[in-house]
């Protein structure tokens, strides 16, 4: 019976960059090598372990391979092995599929499922009975395995295992990810091989990326931070330095305030901290024993590479001082735009989780080629970098697309320190960033990234460097800094960046715009116009045009935050209304009355207030029912006079609850036509509801003198345009949405 399980990746066939080598092809071969190509195929484990009693070579590398990792888990795993099956076990296992990817002169992939068996449709035999299996669906997906030789070592008997990490995927049929020579990920990062490979990172950077080295020539409002950790020569030597005065007394010159900035969790571990009572006693020494693994860690790095000093949050601004925080975090795109380098503590949740990773290694082979000379095959678990864009669903387009950024943040396990708001920032404003992940290290400048395990070799793939690299020219204002993007460019991009943040956890909702501040700050030089609760406002018109992508949480919190009308109002994962570019607005919004009242003096940071005042066509409606979707973001429905029944996305589920059964406006607010004859196109409406007098009471003055009604945005609805409004009666109205 024919196999429907194999599938050839076309894209492969005209490639021959480390396939040539593998099989040898002259240069006169045609494309059309099917030897070439990139392949997968399907089998049971217990059809492998059948196969290796047989004596099949190939079968008996595979179940050996799988077999030989399994003492090789790191100790988490192996609390989870309940989940992800113990290895040994799968050849025993009717329902352990391996789907196994190769090509010529690559890493040779194998996936491991554990399936389950679907309804059989054909139950009375009518399709011909045993012939037609019940499908098979994944239950469980408990791994990926690399299996690869090493680059200039002797090559094993298959051709199919090699040393290149480029990864092809014969089933999507999609363009190769391009990938550098594998390397071995040593166990532990602090022998010799992990230190030398962060050396050689950081100083193949200084060396050849101008736009990474002189940090401190770009201005000459070039900003250091008030104070830094001296990490001394030995944990005895380690204080707090005010290296801000030190510099402006001509204590040290500008060449010797190089540091390092650390990024990392707190979580929930206590935090050595500076307060204004022991920051004396800081200035004088900190001792070793008090300073948390994360912290150790980094100032170990920090002596590595030869420097003096690292800023770390927790120690070198005063916690219990309002004033001091605000004027160090107004500051903090700076402090992590200038630093030399910054560490990031990527896989630790809290401060005691470190930055040196007891990582799992990998088993070695032994196998004879086909002239009885000995060859290493080893194999390894696969580490995922999805997280920098490589081997994603999305392909390498040039500039990020907002509606699809959000995949990226299911990175709970490996890279937990991706999860949090103010960690974004510090990720997007650093220079060089060093990774410490679970799995391995990752190094990326504005040039490109690297990876221990070879996956990513110059690579610069990933959507975010864009924005990087825009950003560390913003403060300038230049040409160079916009990198010959428009203004339209730069709106997407500030957008992108906005679904990413917006999908962040935080733990006080307060710091929503302060852990964006440095962003906005930098970008506001390159866009121009105010900053309004996080929407620009020369993009204000498409700034509106959000919706929730999670479920509601429906939490109250009486921390006021934003304005309804504001992303950040709904404390939680956003996308842009997809479809065409907007091409008629109806609405005005008039800017002069449209205001945003800030905390302190950072026009970037915490709000007070908010308002915006707009005029447009609305109509009558009454919000009918409700669908929660504990699964998904919440929908609304809305009966307007003329009897339209429309859904919405719901932006928070107590404010319509509130407002069951009562009347709403429906604010027509833009088309995007697509067809230029008729006018239609999709359409997108904003739902309102009228905000209480006491409520109203409450706000601003120039909101507390207007008659003409005042509303927060309850949702927005995106239709099929055209006769929708016909029978509706509608009328222009002036209006304050809060």
């Amino acid at each position: 019976m024919p196999r429907n399980d194999i599938f050839v990746s076309s894209h492969a066939l005209s490639r021959h960059d480390v396939r040539s080598e593998a099989l040898e092809i002259p240069s006169w071969a045609g494309i059309s090598r099917l030897d070439t190509a990139a392949w997968q195929f399907t089998a049971s484990a217990v059809d492998v372990r059948k196969g290796a009693e047989a004596g099949c070579g190939g079968c008996e590398v595979l179940k050996k391979g799988l077999e030989g990792i399994a003492p090789l888990h790191s100790e988490a795993e192996e609390r989870n092995k309940m989940n992800q099956g113990d290895s040994i076990l799968w050849f025993e296992n009717e329902m352990i599929e391996l789907k196994v990817v190769f090509c010529a002169g690559q890493v040779l992939r194998v996936y491991v499922d554990e399936m389950k068996n679907g309804k059989d449709e054909d139950e009375d035999g009518a399709l011909g009975g045993p012939l037609y299996e019940p499908p098979r669906f994944v239950e469980r997906y408990l791994g990926m395995f690399e299996f690869y030789c090493l680059p200039g070592m002797k090559c094993c008997p298959w051709t199919t295992i090699g040393s290149s990490m480029t990864l092809e995927d014969p089933y999507l049929d999609s363009e190769p990810w391009e990938g550098g020579p594998v390397q071995h990920v040593p166990e532990n990062p602090r022998l010799d091989a992990g230190i030398k490979m962060i050396r050689r990172w950081v100083a193949d950077c200084n060396e050849q990326h101008g736009d990474c080295k002189n940090v401190a020539s770009l201005s000459d409002d070039f900003t250091l931070p008030k104070r830094v950790l001296d990490v001394g020569e030995d944990e005895n030597s380690i204080r707090l330095l005010e290296l801000e005065n030190a510099y402006a007394n001509k204590a040290i010159s500008l060449q010797d305030t190089s540091y390092i900035a650390l990024s990392h969790c707190w979580g929930q571990s206590q935090h050595l901290v500076t307060t204004t009572v022991t920051l004396g006693q800081r200035k004088q020494s900190i001792s070793w024993e008090s300073l948390p693994k994360t912290f150790q860690d980094s100032i170990l790095i920090t002596r590595i590479l030869g420097l003096k000093y690292i800023w770390i949050d927790s120690l070198c601004i005063i916690q219990d001082s309002l004033q001091d925080w605000e004027m160090e975090a107004a500051k903090m795109g700076d402090i992590y735009n200038n630093a030399y380098l910054v560490i990031s503590a990527t896989g630790s949740v809290d401060g005691d989780g470190g930055c040196f990773f007891h990582r799992p290694g990998y088993t070695k082979i032994d196998v004879k080629d086909n002239e009885s000379a000995s060859a290493q095959i080893y194999v390894r678990r696969w580490k995922s970098h999805a997280p920098f864009g490589w081997n994603t669903p999305l392909r390498k387009t040039g500039m990020w697309r907002a509606n699809r950024a959000g995949w990226r943040t299911d990175t709970s396990g490996e890279y937990p320190l991706f999860s949090r708001a103010w960690c974004f920032q510090e990720r997007m404003l650093g220079t060089r960033v060093l990774h410490f992940a679970k799995g391995e290290m990752v190094f990326e400048c504005l040039a490109a990234m690297q990876c221990e395990c070879g996956s990513m070799s110059d690579y610069v793939g990933d959507p975010l460097l864009h924005s990087r690299g825009i950003l560390r020219y913003a403060r300038t204002g230049s040409a160079r800094a916009a990198g010959g993007y428009g203004s339209d460019d730069l709106f997407a991009i500030w957008g992108d960046i906005v679904v990413e943040y917006s999908r962040k956890r935080i733990t006080y909702a307060t710091d929503m715009f302060p852990a964006l501040a440095g962003i906005a700050r930098k970008w506001s030089t390159l866009v121009g116009g105010r900053y309004l609760a996080g929407i620009w406002s020369s993009d204000i018109l498409r700034g509106l045009l959000w919706k929730s992508t999670e479920p509601d949480p429906e939490h109250d919190n009486d921390t006021y935050l934003a304005p309804s009308w504001s992303w950040a109002n709904i404390r939680r994962g956003i996308d842009w209304i997809p479809g065409g570019q907007a091409t008629k607005y109806y609405i005005e919004i008039d800017l002069a009355k449209t205001q945003c009242i800030h905390h302190g003096f950072n026009h970037f940071g915490r709000l007070k207030d908010g308002a915006l005042f707009l005029k447009g066509p609305v109509v009558t409606g009454t919000l009918i029912s409700i669908d929660k979707n504990t699964d998904r973001e919440p929908t609304g429905y809305v009966k307007t006079v003329g009897l339209w029944t429309t859904s919405f996305a719901v932006d928070n589920v107590r404010r319509c609850e509130r407002r069951m059964d009562g009347e709403v406006l429906v604010l027509r607010y833009c088309t995007d036509v697509l067809d230029e004859k008729t006018g239609r196109g999709f359409g997108r409406a904003l739902i309102l509801g009228s905000v209480p007098e006491e409520v109203v009471t409450k706000r601003l003055e120039d909101v507390r003198k207007w008659n003409g009604g005042v509303y927060e945005r309850l949702g927005i609805t995106e239709y099929w345009s055209g006769d929708d409004w016909s029978g509706e009666t509608m009328e222009d109205r002036s209006l304050y949405i809060i």
